[in-house]
């Protein structure tokens, strides 16, 4: 089966495939796209009109895009599992756990964006500062 590139939220295949075989059994498992000068260009423009967007979301909905990155992965384990034991020969077994830590990043991160961000700065080292904090938000 022929895989695609993914750029900008679109499929893109190209004229140069690279194999993707078992370490298993040596047999092919896929075809990959390979990208040229012109995908690379796209992606990289594709980056940079997404970072411009993404760094004005608020916390919350990064933390609502986490959630439903985990959630659909979470719906697909099997099936990522699967495609990992493939392409790199690990078990069932080890791949529905790299699976599962993938789910559980996600989580933690989509958690994380409720958590404080800064550091807390005790003021008492002056003499006008006792009983005084600051912090900053980074």
């Amino acid at each position: 089966m022929d895989y695609p590139l993914i750029v900008g939220g679109k499929e893109v295949f190209t004229e140069e495939k690279l194999e993707v075989c078992s370490p298993y059994d040596g047999s092919v498992v896929g075809r990959v796209s390979v990208a040229g000068d012109d995908e690379i260009e796209k992606a990289l423009d594709c980056a940079k009109r997404s970072f411009s967007l993404t760094r004005t979301l608020t916390a919350r909905e990064r933390e609502q895009i986490l959630t439903k990155a985990r959630d659909l992965l979470a719906e697909r384990a099997e099936d990522f599992a699967r495609i990992i034991t493939m392409e790199m020969g690990k078990t069932i077994a080890e791949s529905r756990l790299e699976v599962s830590r993938g789910i559980e990043n996600l989580a933690l991160s989509a958690h994380l964006l409720r958590e404080p961000v800064g550091e807390v700065i005790p003021f008492d080292s002056a003499p006008n500062g006792a009983k005084k904090w600051g912090f900053y938000k980074r």
